[in-house]
């Protein structure tokens, strides 16, 4: 059975948060390490906007355009650099209707604002910093052109994405104040300031006005589809419905394959929101796979909406309950090849490739992923690999679980295949290592804690017992 499931949070991204680092293809260039993709969109909105502000006039449309490229590019570093700070791995992409950082973790309430705020407060100190380094200078009309155009976009622009209204950062602002369980409200507040902007720009702006009511505009509906599903959550919350998904997975961590099925077919039935009945599924998922019904297991991912949502791990589980392994293996090769890295994953993996007698593909996995197994896991593998006498990959593993562990046994491992593979000056190497004094202290640290005879009598140094160097390792 593969290792007990790890079962998607009922909580979507934080207050602040943005999907996984997703560019819609790869990145145009690097900006401090950070990958940044403008989409042809980004600059059709520029010139457009530009062109229509200018009356025609080129060269302050070129203005126009280098300054919200750098104004817009500006802004989204101060979220990157904020979120990569709090140890998430930001990405940028310029699109027609601004910018959007994307990070790939989710953060708390404070950390949150700090990064929602830090976006604006990039352009007013940009602004704010021209404002007052050209105060009283004597400008060109084209250097005043460029002075205003700064101050229009980081100051103008800035305080207008700090309205309370999502997915602006006064929205993200909101939501980290607030939190999610106040998500009905942070939507209501949202709905409401943008359908008044939207209002206003019609109604006061007029024509000028077209853009801006457009964009608060299409925020306000987004408003309006976020209120809603905050309703229907704020129900799932009150018929108790998370908290027995809750119990459905701890019920599958404790092994209640049973208890786990009661409840989350229950929750599946009753969820009126997509991200709780997904869950459960999800759990139901599960809850076969520990019963091995591969195929109830498939019909329960079946339901899940989207079908992208699924994730490789579970399919996988679900593929292997079902019988077919070589799907399984499949689909974490191909999750593997995109980055997708987890220790249930990756034991998972090496089961599956252990079952066909892979044990290449074993060892490989384990030396590229040694930090996501535990010791005990990673020392199954080796004994397996030394069961059945695969020497190369024998000295590979015992030597990279010495190197991170410090394990005496790994090293005797190690030096015992070496001999019998006939390097014998290269088992001597590693008993000198292993036996050396420290440095620090002057003793070795592993000497008290071996049996020193048991090494001189051991088959596999049979060939090293009369050199001289052996005698002189082993005192």
């Amino acid at each position: 059975m593969p290792p007990r499931p790890e079962i998607p949070t009922l909580e979507g991204p934080g207050p602040g948060a943005s999907p996984p680092p997703t560019l819609g293809g790869p990145p145009h260039f690097r900006l401090f390490g950070i990958p940044v993709r403008i989409g042809m969109g980004f600059w059709f909105m520029v010139m457009m906007l530009g062109l229509s502000g200018v009356q025609g006039d080129l060269r302050r449309a070129v203005i126009w355009s280098v300054v919200v490229f750098v104004s817009v590019m500006l802004h989204e570093l101060g979220h990157a650099l904020s979120a990569r700070a709090f140890g998430a791995r930001p990405s940028i992409t310029l699109h027609a209707l601004g910018g959007l950082t994307h990070f790939d973790i989710r953060f708390t309430r404070a950390r949150s604002f700090i990064v929602a705020l830090s976006g604006p407060m990039a352009g007013f100190l940009l602004g704010f910093g021209v404002l007052f380094a050209t105060k009283g200078m004597h400008l060109t009309p084209l250097q005043d052109n460029v002075v205003d155009t700064i101050l229009f976009v980081n100051i103008g622009w800035g305080i207008i994405n700090l309205l309370p209204v999502q997915p602006f950062d006064g929205g993200h602002l909101v939501a980290a104040v607030l939190g999610p369980k106040r998500a009905l409200a942070t939507a209501l507040i949202s709905l409401t300031v943008g359908v008044s902007v939207a209002i206003y720009a019609i109604a006061v702006l007029k024509t000028g006005g077209i853009w801006l009511a457009f964009l608060f505009g299409t925020a306000a509906f987004g408003s309006y589809q976020q209120a809603r599903i905050a309703f229907a959550a704020s129900r799932d919350r009150r018929d108790g419905l998370e908290d027995m998904l809750k119990k459905a997975k701890r019920a599958l961590e404790a092994g209640e394959a049973d208890e786990a099925y009661a409840l989350a077919s229950q929750v599946a039935t009753r969820a009126h929101t997509l991200p709780l009945r997904n869950g459960a599924y999800t759990a139901l998922a599960w809850a076969h796979v520990a019963r091995r019904d591969g195929q109830k297991a498939r019909e329960a991912l079946a339901k899940l909406e989207p079908r992208g949502v699924i994730d490789p791990y579970t399919v996988a589980a679900v593929e292997e309950a079902a019988g077919d392994v070589t799907r399984a293996r499949q689909l974490l090769d191909e999750a593997r090849g995109v980055g997708m890295r987890s220790p249930e994953m990756l034991k998972l993996h090496i089961d599956l490739y252990a079952r066909d007698g892979r044990l290449a593909d074993v060892a490989r996995l384990t030396l590229e992923d040694l930090e996501l197994l535990s010791y005990d896991d990673a020392r199954a593998v080796l004994d397996a690999l030394i069961g059945a006498d695969e020497k190369i990959l024998t000295v590979l593993l015992a030597a990279r679980l010495f190197e991170v562990y410090g394990k005496a046994v790994d090293a005797l491992d190690h030096a015992r295949t070496l001999s019998r593979m006939g390097n014998h000056d290269k088992a001597l190497d590693v008993l000198e290592r292993l036996l050396a004094p420290d440095d620090k202290t002057g003793t070795s640290s592993h000497r008290a804690e071996l049996d020193l005879d048991a090494i001189r009598n051991d088959p596999a140094f049979a060939p090293l017992v009369e050199l001289p160097r052996f005698a002189e390792i082993l005192g």
